[in-house]
């Protein structure tokens, strides 16, 4: 499904690996992932790798384990393993669901994206998500409620503008704070620190 998309954003050399649980179910289904999808298995670009053979690789889905560091190492030693067998590998399509608790290694481990069925919700989802601040024109005045700002209700283009100062664990006295800038001047500023920012 997210093929398109995907087919987009990357160049047209790019290679992917193609994760699988198992390849010989994935390959019967070529016909239909070209029809639909556009994306032909037959292509050189697409380097799949089966992991049906991983020990252990199904128990989360099937409800008899939980992903292990084990695991992950293997899956994402395989990935890294075509990796440098092939050049130019541009991202990771897991297909298979079996493989979704180890896709945050396998980002992790490769530095490349890696698309699966959770980024295809998120996709197709976020095309009709609604932002909460649409259209609401008050919210100057809940920041300043929240920080305990006292303001009117009535927002005027006389009241001062509000600039918010996120504050590290740690002051440098070498360099300027945010609130002296010449560029901040004209603000009423708003300070919060976050303690361990920076740790």
């Amino acid at each position: 499904l997210q093929w398109f998309a995907v087919s987009c954003v990357h160049a047209k050399e790019d290679k992917f690996v193609v994760l699988t649980g198992d390849e010989h179910v994935l390959r019967s289904q070529a016909a239909l992932l070209k029809k639909r999808a556009g994306l032909d298995l037959q292509e050189e670009r697409f380097l799949v790798v089966d992991c049906k053979d991983i020990a252990h690789v199904f128990d989360v889905t099937r409800g008899a384990g939980v992903p292990t560091v084990e695991i992950e190492g293997t899956v994402t030693r395989a990935v890294k393993e075509t990796m440098q067998a092939h050049q130019g590998v541009g991202g990771v399509i897991v297909e298979s669901i079996d493989l979704l608790p180890y896709v945050d290694a396998l980002k992790e481990a490769t530095g490349l994206p890696v698309w699966d069925a959770v980024t295809a919700c998120e996709l197709y989802s976020s095309l009709r998500t609604h932002h909460h601040r649409f259209e609401y024109h008050d919210w100057l005045n809940e920041v300043a409620f929240e920080f305990g700002v006292r303001e009117s209700r009535q927002w005027t283009e006389s009241r001062p503008r509000l600039l918010g100062v996120v504050g590290l664990d740690y002051e440098n006295e070498r360099a300027p704070t945010d609130h002296t800038m010449r560029a901040s001047r004209g603000y009423k500023a708003i300070f919060k620190s976050i303690p361990d920012l920076t740790r």
